[in-house]
């Protein structure tokens, strides 16, 4: 079952999530594709109507994602905004 949180309260963990990722912090970083992955998966699979291809460039932009973390800029927008193609 899912838990569900208030919208606040899930941005505060994401930009606390984001701060210690752009540390270095792998878990932290996991712990942001836990909470993004099936939305970028849904909006992937949208556009691209396959499923395996929607797999697979979710992944890359997870991948991509945490090779620009050293580049990112807190500038009050969501993480997920960020999330580079």
């Amino acid at each position: 079952m899912f838990k569900v949180t208030p919208k606040n309260e899930e941005a505060t963990n994401e930009s606390l999530f984001v701060q210690k990722a752009v540390s270095g912090d792998a878990g932290a970083f996991g712990s942001l594709y836990d909470m993004l992955v099936e939305r970028v998966h849904r909006h992937i699979y949208y556009r691209v109507g396959n499923r395996a291809d929607a797999e697979d460039l979710t992944q890359q932009v997870f991948v991509n994602a945490w090779k620009a973390l050293p580049k990112y800029l807190n500038n009050s927008k969501p993480f997920m905004a960020s999330l580079p193609a």
